[in-house]
């Protein structure tokens, strides 16, 4: 989460009419997509062929979604992403609420968390951005 602090060390032209509370949902909003990313991807290599997490979330390995999952990361998957989760700006549009609010104020939550260093902007391939999660340091 970010808190009241590093919320006010952005400037004013920056925040525009966003609040902490709005850049709190879109963290944990990350988060949970990450989250659902990375444990789709750990049950394959894993070896649980059968049902990855619970049925409801998580298609079977063989599944055309969940086959086509794994082939958009793998094609976007760059070598400045090294080990740290990344999700791609395709993917926060689809499951993240703040891109609905519309484009500008997406575009300023995600200059706001690149700020605070909680994310890493990186070109992926075929120039799609992607974002790499950066730890709390």
């Amino acid at each position: 989460k970010i808190t009241e602090d590093e919320f006010r060390s952005i400037s004013r032209s920056v925040k525009g009419t966003l609040t902490l509370d709005i850049i709190n949902n879109a963290v944990s909003e990350i988060e949970q997509v990450c989250t659902q990313k990375y444990s789709m991807l750990a049950g394959m290599k894993s070896g649980g062929h059968k049902n990855v997490k619970h049925k409801e979330k998580y298609h079977h390995w063989s599944s055309k979604a969940y086959q086509q999952a794994v082939i958009r990361h793998r094609d976007l998957e760059v070598p400045e992403h090294g080990e740290r989760p990344w999700i791609s700006e395709q993917e926060l549009r689809d499951s993240c609420a703040f891109f609905r609010i519309g484009e500008s104020s997406a575009r300023a939550t995600l200059s706001i968390l690149r700020a605070l260093k909680r994310l890493k902007q990186v070109c992926g391939r075929n120039s799609q951005f992607t974002y790499v999660c950066l730890p709390l340091t």
